[in-house]
């Protein structure tokens, strides 16, 4: 790796840091951007975990130039944002399902244009289903599965990110689609498919 790549936000990940948060974050926010988008599902939400993952990176500037793991803590940051908005959503959702249980004295409704919005987020349900199992399962798995598939970075970039050796990366991200590939399109048994006698 060299630090003349001159790509921004595609380049790959450099061990040295430039000397203004402005160009840092320039180099990154794409990255930043896919792996937020990929854990969120929206993005509105993923704009927000960046902004303020960005926020918090600049507030630790100082201290993120002398680590010796920049690009992992820089990573790091933004993972606890995501996760904090996670947190935040389970405890909005529990508040408004209790607040719709005092306040439901009818059956609700839905317009067809509706059901039809939730038929196509549907699509994904069983990918998403699959990644949480996984999430739950195995984060680091998670993570690099995310990171290559959605992200698109190489292995030795997952390591960088996730502190870990690039041959780690690629094992976590292999076992991580075994994982996935049997959740969602799980092996038929021998007696199935053949008639009854």
């Amino acid at each position: 790796m060299t630090g003349t790549d001159e790509r921004v936000g595609d380049g790959p990940l450099q061990q040295t840091l430039p000397e203004s948060f402005e160009e840092f974050l320039k180099q990154r926010s794409r990255r930043f951007m896919k792996y937020a988008q990929s854990r969120m599902r929206n993005r509105e939400d993923a704009e927000e975990a960046v902004s303020k993952a960005a926020l918090l990176l600049h507030r630790k500037w100082d201290r993120i130039t002398r680590h010796e793991k920049r690009e992992a803590f820089a990573f790091h940051v933004l993972e606890r944002v995501i996760i904090d908005y996670w947190r935040q959503q389970s405890r909005l959702d529990r508040v408004w399902d209790a607040a719709l249980l005092l306040q439901r004295t009818a059956p609700v409704h839905y317009a067809s244009d509706g059901i039809d919005q939730f038929g196509r987020l549907a699509e994904h349900d069983g990918l998403d289903q699959a990644l949480d199992a996984l999430e739950t399962r195995s984060p680091r798995q998670a993570k690099c599965v995310r990171l290559r598939h959605m992200v698109g970075l190489s292995h030795d970039e997952i390591a960088v990110l996730l502190d870990i050796s690039s041959t780690r990366a690629k094992n976590e991200t292999w076992q991580g689609l075994r994982f996935l590939r049997d959740r969602l399109d799980p092996p038929m048994e021998s007696g199935e498919g053949s008639a009854a006698s």
